[in-house]
């Protein structure tokens, strides 16, 4: 049976900057204004813009960096009033081998290797948490962004296409509101049933309890939402 943890690369519960994983790939450089606030789970980043984010250095080969591999990405973001109608980074790498952004029509976007990107249909508001769901599936040779509570989900067939491998850095930052628990897993994507547990019913799931729904799961008693 699948851990809910199998193939995550880090997890950012953003009470702070660091990995709350096992990798310790802790966001050691801080620039600009960056704050620590009451977030969606605990606390979460607070910054102002492009100036004000976390970062670190990723080499080539990097678990942050992802070549030829399926992965996913899912976040909670929040929207100050001063994001909307404003271009907006949120996190990846700077390179844009795989970012996730806002475009100024308040479109959430997925780009992979700059040009590549997955954009939902639906614009967000401010003052509104919202979760994203970002997947490169390798198998299915799709790239898809969700973001919940909007209704809208886009897929977009990328045949042939590969994410490039190249030394960057990996930051989260570079918006007008709040950022929280980041969960980057590399070599699978996440399962719609393994979705809705880390969405858990809009709650979002804590670190500690994802490692305890994968301490049951791999005793055999199944999974359970409902945790905080």
């Amino acid at each position: 049976m699948s851990s809910l943890l199998t193939d995550v690369v880090a997890w950012y519960e953003l009470d702070d900057a660091n990995d709350s994983h096992t990798n310790g790939y802790d966001l050691t450089t801080e620039n600009g204004t960056v704050a620590y606030v009451a977030g969606k789970i605990g606390n979460a980043i607070d910054v102002s813009g492009a100036s004000d984010f976390i970062s670190l250095a990723v080499a080539m080969g990097h678990d942050l960096v992802m070549g030829d591999n399926s992965f996913s990405v899912d976040l909670w973001v929040y929207f100050n009033t001063g994001a909307i109608g404003v271009s907006q980074e949120i996190l990846g790498l700077d390179n844009s081998d795989w970012k996730i952004t806002k475009a100024s029509n308040d479109h959430v976007r997925f780009h992979v290797n700059g040009s590549l990107i997955a954009e939902v249909a639906t614009a967000v508001s401010a003052e509104t948490w919202y979760n994203v769901r970002a997947d490169w599936n390798k198998t299915a040779e799709e790239q898809v962004l969700e973001v919940v509570g909007l209704g809208s989900v886009d897929t977009e067939d990328r045949t042939g296409q590969t994410p490039d491998d190249a030394a960057t850095t990996f930051f989260i930052g570079q918006v007008d509101g709040l950022v929280d628990n980041v969960i980057i897993r590399k070599g699978s994507i996440f399962s719609s049933g393994e979705r809705a547990i880390l969405n858990n019913s809009g709650n979002g799931l804590s670190y500690a309890s994802a490692t305890a729904i994968a301490g049951r799961s791999k005793l055999g008693l199944g999974l359970k939402v409902g945790l905080r």
